[in-house]
Formats: structure tokens, C-alpha cells, sequence
């Protein structure tokens, strides 16, 4: 059996909004798998058994969390811990040790209600840093068997990780999976030097060895299901409000933006980026505007309220500055779209302009490219910051604090010749078609499994 770890869905919605949850459940599909992690709602009555829950005839099994338990895990150590440490902003960090300490005693309670129906060849396979400490838990419980971890978020330099008053404790904990996935390759020397420099781990071609013994380590970014979005964007109801987008908009280029409201974004800065365009270019006024969407992408998160007042504030100075009687270059959206709008406002957008500070798996930037028409693609305006900046060689690349810069790079994108659009975007294309869940996974468990089925086990095995 193998078994998927990460908060569970709380049903359909999540699913429908969470992009994150919708590759997770994409990989459970490939695999056959059972879906097991916290529930996201608070239980009133904490169990300490798993609970089946069914989603399409799909397992989850979910271990309900108390107030107490939820709140300590996703208000403070989600949000004020490990987010702002993974994605590069210490300044943002509210350390609580007691909040930490209720995490790591969750996934112990977890591993508890895991160990009654495991056998000891299952594989585990974690999604989610939440569940990080899973596998020290594991291994306390007598659990042998193969464990494998896939960092969706960024890895931060070691010297940002030392601010965490417990990253020993957190990096020995990694140490315990017999297999580690970044999604970067300067995320997976980051946590090298870190465990170098923190554990005295000794590196090697292949990983290192740490404290338990050997853990392999690589670059698996995670791909997106190519086939299942193409229907997506062909169906029906995308064609009608792509329809109806087009007759709206019918004279000029759009530049969709998307995001979450945290620091970690950069939403302002975009703003601040489209206004200099605007500065700079005169004769585009009335031909050019900017779709700003908030979209919620991970309902286990909390919104910054300071960032929401900071971006609603630039929006109306900036279409204070510019607007005219029939043009108002900038169209703000806050709150979750229908999977058919989304979808149809990526085919439309002319221009792309996704330019987080730091970031992860950028699902965005995938599907973005993906939904585009090849016969009149748009041009993708990417962070360097983004990993998979690593990939997409067909983007504009860009230093997202640098506004003046992304300004002459959203010129150059909407002025891009078609011949030249289309070379970009079969190049990034290419690239996506040729990674599919199915064989990503696949790749990641053969490794996984061979680790564990040969000589290279885990010391605590």
C-alpha cells in the first residue's frame, strides 16, 4: 500500500480551490493510494483513529485535530513559523514554543493512529512540511519501512534556517526520510550546506549521511496532469466565458496577474511594476490592463490583512492616477474563481506576470502556459525567485524587487511578435508535455524503493 501524507481536503471546495491539494490528489490517483494527514476542520471530540472520508469514491483517512491542536498548527506554526522561515522572511517569524511542541506531539498522534494498519513494506510518501516530523514519529513507533518526503515550498539559505530556535531538531527530523525531494536546485544546496553545517553531515554525489544514517536527496519538481488541464481549457463552458472575455476586452491586452495575499508575493511590487509601464508608455493608455486576482490557493493558510490593505490601497491610487471616463487599467479580484473563469482568463491574458519572492512548485506559471492557445500564445513574465524558473526557459525571467526592470520587461511582452511568442512558448511547451505525474511519481517511489529494498537503509529501519 502506499500512503499519501498532507492535511486532507475538507471535501470538493478545497479541492476545487486548493491548487496544491489538486496535484497532491493527482499523484494519489497515479498511485493507488490512500490520502492520510489532519483533517483541516477542528474535531470536538478528538479521536485517535484514523476516519475514512470519500471524495469520488476516493480514500482520505483524516485524524481530527482539537481547537487547541488546529490553532497552534495553522495559525502559529504554519503561518508565523515555518512559512515566513521556508520562504526567506525571518523579520515575519512569531516564534511559540508551546505551539511547536503541540505540533510535533499532533504528528506523533498521528503516527500513533498510522502504526495499526501498517505493514512494513508500505510506502509513505509526505507532501506537506506540516508533516515534516512525521517520520522521527514514525520511526519512535517501530515503523520500518520506506519513507519519502517532496518539499513543496522553498528551501531557505542555511543562515535563514538558523533563526529557527529549533532547526537542529527540524533538520535531524528531515534526516529520518530515506529520500528527500526539492523542487530546486539551489533548494536541495541549501538544505546540504544547512545539514552540513548544522548536523556535520558528510555530502555525497547522491546525499549525504546524517545522524540516522543515509538519506538520499534530489531535484523533483513536480509536474502538472498536461492532458487533464487541455480538457479542461477545451470544455464547453471555458470556450463561453473565454467568449465573453474576449467581447469584454476586445481591444486590448490583458496582463493577468495571480496570487495569494502574504508577503512572500509580491503583489504590491507587480502593482508598482504596472504603474511605471503605464509611466513610460503613454501610447499604451487605453490599449493595456492589468487583471489582478487574489485567489485563494490554500484555505489552510490565513491572509495577511496588512498586505490586503497595502495592495487595495495601491490599486486605487494607482487607478485614481490613470483612469479615464472608458479605461481603468487595472481590474482587482479578490476571492476564489470558478475553475471555468480561471481557466479561460489564462487563455486570454496576453501576458503573465507571476513574480513571487520566493516560491516553491508555482503551479501558476504551469498552468498558465499550459492554457494558452499555440496559435496565439502570451508571454510568461516569471520571478527568478520562482523555482521553476529552473525549467520554464521560455519566460521572461525577473528580479521581482528590481520594479523598473519587470516594467521594460511587461514592454517588451506586449510587444512581443507572434513568431517570437510561439518559439517561447512551444519551448516551455515541450518542457511541461514531457513530464507527467504518472512517470514523475513513479520515478520518485523506483528511488525510493531501491533505497530501501537494497543496501541503503536507514539506520533506524
Amino acid at each position: 500500500m502506499h500512503l499519501i501524507a498532507s492535511p486532507i481536503p475538507g471535501g470538493l471546495h478545497d479541492l476545487e480551490c486548493d491548487r496544491t491539494a489538486q496535484v497532491i490528489e493527482s499523484i494519489r490517483v497515479a498511485r493507488s493510494a490512500c490520502w492520510t494527514g489532519w483533517e483541516r476542520q477542528a474535531s470536538d471530540a478528538p479521536h485517535e483513529s484514523l476516519q475514512p472520508n470519500y471524495c469520488l469514491q476516493n480514500p482520505w483517512a483524516g485524524l481530527g485535530l482539537s481547537r487547541t491542536e488546529l490553532s497552534a498548527v495553522r495559525d502559529i506554526v504554519d503561518c508565523h513559523i515555518l512559512t515566513p522561515i521556508l520562504h526567506g522572511r525571518p523579520d515575519l517569524m512569531n516564534y511559540d514554543d508551546e505551539a511547536y511542541r503541540i505540533f510535533l506531539d499532533a504528528n506523533h498522534r498521528l503516527a500513533c493512529a498510522l502504526k495499526h494498519f501498517l505493514r512494513d513494506d508500505d510506502i509513505i510518501w509526505v507532501h506537506d512540511y506540516l508533516h515534516a516530523p512525521l517520520a522521527e514519529s514514525l520511526r519512535e513507533v517501530g515503523f520500518p519501512g520506506p519513507l519519502g518526503f517532496t518539499l513543496h515550498a522553498p528551501f531557505p539559505a542555511p543562515e535563514i534556517l538558523e533563526v529557527l530556535p529549533r532547526q537542529s531538531q527540524f533538520l535531524k527530523s528531515l534526516c529520518r526520510f530515506n529520500l528527500l525531494g526539492f523542487q530546486g536546485r539551489n533548494c536541495l544546496q541549501n538544505f546540504e550546506q544547512a545539514a552540513e553545517a548544522t548536523l556535520n553531515a558528510s555530502l555525497h554525489a547522491t546525499g549525504l549521511t546524517g545522524p540516522h544514517g543515509e538519506v538520499a536527496t534530489g531535484v523533483f519538481p513536480i509536474p502538472i496532469d498536461v492532458a487533464k488541464i487541455r480538457r479542461v481549457a477545451a470544455a464547453p463552458i471555458v470556450e463561453h466565458e473565454e467568449a465573453k472575455l474576449r467581447a469584454y476586452f476586445p481591444d486590448g491586452n490583458l496582463i493577468g496577474s495571480w496570487g495569494t495575499l502574504d508577503p512572500t508575493q509580491g503583489i504590491v511590487e507587480r502593482l508598482r511594476s504596472f504603474e511605471l509601464f503605464l509611466k513610460a508608455r503613454k501610447e499604451r493608455f487605453g490599449r493595456d490592463i492589468m487583471i489582478q486576482a487574489i485567489v485563494p490557493q490554500r484555505s489552510w493558510l490565513e491572509e495577511s490583512q496588512d498586505v490586503r490593505s497595502e495592495v487595495e490601497i495601491e490599486f486605487s491610487r494607482i487607478n485614481g492616477r490613470f483612469s479615464t471616463l472608458d479605461w481603468t487599467p487595472i481590474r482587482y479580484f479578490h476571492g476564489a474563481l470558478p475553475p471555468s473563469l480561471l481557466a479561460a482568463l489564462y487563455r486570454v491574458c496576453r501576458v503573465g506576470l507571476i513574480t513571487p519572492f520566493s516560491e516553491g512548485m508555482s503551479l501558476t506559471a504551469k498552468d498558465f502556459v499550459v492554457m494558452q492557445r499555440p496559435e496565439d500564445p502570451g508571454v510568461l513574465i516569471l520571478s527568478q525567485f520562482a523555482r521553476v524558473a529552473e525549467e520554464l526557459d521560455g519566460a521572461l525571467i525577473v528580479n521581482p524587487f528590481e520594479i523598473e526592470r519587470v516594467a521594460e520587461a511587461l514592454g517588451r511582452a506586449v510587444e512581443m511578435p507572434l513568431a517570437e511568442r510561439q518559439a517561447r512558448w512551444e519551448s516551455m511547451n515541450h518542457i511541461l508535455e514531457a513530464s507527467s505525474v504518472e512517470a514523475w511519481s513513479s520515478r520518485f517511489i523506483e528511488r525510493l524503493a531501491d533505497l530501501t529494498g537494497g543496501e541503503w537503509k536507514s539506520s533506524a529501519a
